[in-house]
């Protein structure tokens, strides 16, 4: 894969499956940027720009992915089985939160009809959604989950208390729970 940059293409290469962990399942890359003593402060501020611009639309070539059901949009990427997915913020208005990210934070968006709008910042995804109430406490954090049943019988085991039980949308299935602190958030999975 190239990509071309300030000063070049950069080539990125990987290995065929083999024994070692590179395989059709996944493997984690890990990019290091490196300051030459030559660089100027600016010179280096440049490729990290570069570097922060190009890594979201590596990542969605990289990863497996879910489709959306109903307009065959990307989602999410799997292989994060565990682990914070996505944040998503009950508005009042999409289009002025748009507005309002896009302007101060340079956020980018992804339409999923009226009534959801995902968020992207340049390295965690999000959703802007009109069907519930706007929470005073803050976003919904969604983690991702490969076996949904098996993450909800673990919160409960460790004490979680589920608000709502799973139950499906357009991307999959979810539920959510409460943390001993009181603290909502949801599960979400594929499958």
């Amino acid at each position: 894969m190239d990509r071309a940059g300030p000063l070049g293409n950069a080539r990125v290469r990987f290995a065929p499956d083999n024994e070692f962990g590179a395989n059709g399942d996944g493997a984690e890359v890990m990019f290091t940027l490196l300051k030459q003593p030559s660089m100027s402060d600016e010179q280096f501020a440049a490729d990290a720009a570069w570097v922060e611009r190009i890594l979201p639309p590596l990542n969605r070539s990289w990863n497996p992915q879910t489709t959306h059901q109903t307009t065959g949009k990307t989602m999410a990427n799997k292989g994060n089985d565990r682990r914070i997915d996505y944040i998503e913020f009950n508005v009042t208005d999409i289009a002025a939160s748009k507005a309002f990210y896009g302007n101060a934070f340079g956020w980018t968006f992804t339409d999923y009809g009226p009534e959801y709008c995902e968020f992207a910042d340049g390295r965690l995804t999000g959703g802007f959604t009109t069907f519930g109430p706007v929470r005073s406490g803050g976003p919904l954090v969604i983690i991702y989950a490969d076996d949904l049943e098996g993450a909800q019988a673990r919160v409960e085991a460790a004490g979680g208390k589920i608000l709502k039980p799973v139950f499906t949308f357009p991307g999959g299935r979810r539920f959510h729970f409460a943390d001993p602190d009181g603290y909502e958030l949801a599960v979400w999975s594929s499958e």
